[in-house]
């Protein structure tokens, strides 16, 4: 979503859930390919929007999860009134302005501050601007609307980009206002497997309007398969924003609750001055927060899903700047499933829980959201789920450098050796396949070359001595080995004896520098 500034420099998406926890389900962690990211980033001091104190007095608002909205006495009436005054407006806020994208005075990549691996992935982290780790950052996406022009989506599949949030339209529910590239994304993400969300950009000034901006969303969506929650835009000043934070939060329940109603996910989009001195109520603290802040880091305090940190990335199959933005490590289940087969009839009251057969393929369900793109501990044994939610098996699957199997059940390969085409590997407590590494079972030593392959039936040269290993891969101490009428020794160590006489059961042997008996 590109949007404008207002006095800030703060544009960066985090979106943070909390994450809901389930009995039998842990997620990964830093001991198996699970490795969460804990360190810290040093703020740069690139300019934000001051942290002003809010105009409104704001009335004491309903509690998280109920439904106290101030309703007007006839929105029918009310929306025939405003409603169509819609289809002649144009964006303006922070990111916008008169519908044209403003473009961000403090870069991300041209800044010469910046790191020049700002935003992409370094040894399993991602990296800010200012060339520190993102703490929590799980996945990269980015966000798109017709200004971003027309993708060549096969060149995104292929880029670092892990998810994308399109934009499906604007405004109340006018198909002269839907999004002129939108099936268009939808259409390209979904048949490439790209895990997606929608925005729409809000310009509601009554919960009447909200309630026709949720039908516009829902009018869309419709028979779509959402990865990511539906997001409610949050940012138009000249009119959202002139209103009250009571009257905000009124037309935040109104739209949230259709959405919910139907079945999806939804969350909230909004630039952190908002979040800090507009949407400040308990209530948005229920639902996924995608926080703008354009900075080296999110400074918002609160917890969020996804922080949108520059509006100037550049990505390969896209002429334009767009949007960066990082999933936190965090979850989310608000209300729906995001299927799309519910085609708005699903009141969000039954929600998928645990494991689910599709089209013959395994998914796993948290309170109606599939798992998607992440590896995770059910009922003892770790699973990894790709970007479409599908249980992997018979899987090679790489992390942060590291090779890990899952097997023809879907578990993680732990603790074991494997026959796996052709080759015996090992794989260690925490799942990762050794390499150049030696093993020792029962008594007896193994060693795994460079592709991770059990040595068999060879002799090999490691650390500057020669080993012997047999027909079992089990290297031989006090062994001697024939080999094309030549007799050679490996001592107490494995050693191959050159160049030196040693006595064996009593009898005085010569050995070459090659190691055959002379």
């Amino acid at each position: 979503m590109k949007y404008k500034k207002i006095t800030c420099f703060l544009v960066t998406v985090c979106l943070a859930a909390t994450l809901n926890g389930f009995p039998v389900i842990a997620m990964e962690n830093d001991t198996a390919i699970q490795g969460e990211l804990t360190d810290t980033i040093s703020y740069d001091g690139v300019n934000e929007k001051p942290e002003e104190a809010s105009t409104d007095t704001e009335e004491s608002s309903p509690k998280a999860g109920t439904q106290e909205i101030e309703e007007p006495a006839d929105q029918e009436e009310i929306l025939e009134e405003t409603a169509g005054s819609q289809e002649n407006l144009r964006e303006n806020s922070w990111r916008y302005q008169n519908g044209e994208l403003i473009s961000n005075s403090v870069s991300a990549y041209s800044n010469e501050r910046a790191a020049a691996n700002a935003w992409t992935k370094v040894n399993g982290n991602f990296i800010s601007s200012s060339g520190e780790i993102i703490p929590n950052a799980i996945a990269k996406g980015i966000d798109i609307s017709y200004h971003n022009g027309t993708i060549n989506w096969d060149k995104v599949k292929n880029s670092d980009v892990d998810f994308v949030i399109i934009r499906c339209g604007y405004g109340d529910n006018y198909t002269s206002q839907d999004d002129k590239k939108w099936l268009e994304n939808v259409q390209a993400c979904e048949s490439r497997g790209i895990p997606d969300g929608v925005y729409i950009y809000s310009y509601a000034e009554n919960v009447a309007q909200a309630q026709s901006e949720a039908d516009h969303v829902l009018r869309l969506i419709r028979g779509h398969k959402l990865s990511y929650p539906v997001f409610y835009d949050l940012e138009d000043e000249p009119t959202t924003g002139r209103h009250t934070n009571q009257e905000i939060l009124n037309m935040t329940r109104t739209f949230c609750t259709a959405i919910q109603n139907a079945g999806y996910n939804v969350g909230v989009y909004a630039n952190k001055y908002w979040f800090t001195s507009k949407l400040t109520d308990s209530y948005y603290d229920t639902l996924p927060k995608w926080v703008a802040q354009y900075n080296s880091k999110c400074t918002y305090a609160k917890e969020y899903m996804m922080w949108q940190c520059a509006d100037d990335g550049k990505v390969n199959g896209i002429s334009t700047r767009v949007d960066i933005n990082f999933q936190m490590k965090s979850s989310w289940n608000n209300g729906g499933n995001n299927n799309g087969n519910n085609n708005g009839n699903n009141n969000g009251d039954s929600k998928l829980n645990g494991w689910q057969t599709e089209g013959g393929k395994r998914y796993y369900y948290q309170n109606g959201v599939k798992v998607c793109n992440l590896g995770i501990k059910i009922d003892g044994y770790w699973y990894y789920f790709d970007a479409s939610g599908v249980m992997k098996q018979n899987y090679w699957r790489e992390k942060d450098g590291q090779l890990y199997y899952y097997d023809a059940d879907g578990h993680l390969s732990m603790n074991i050796g494997l026959l796996l085409h052709g080759y015996w590997h090992y794989f260690d407590q925490n799942g990762v396949m050794r390499i150049n590494y030696w093993r020792q079972k029962n008594g007896q030593r193994y060693y795994y070359d460079a592709d991770g392959h059990l040595y068999l039936n060879t002799g090999v040269k490691i650390d500057g001595y020669w080993y012997y290993f047999d027909n079992d891969g089990i290297m031989k101490a006090n062994f001697w080995r024939k080999k094309d009428g030549d007799r050679y020794y490996y001592d107490a160590n494995g050693h191959l004896v050159t160049n030196r006489t040693m006595v064996i059961n009593g009898v005085t042997y010569r050995f070459s520098s090659s190691g055959k008996v002379i």
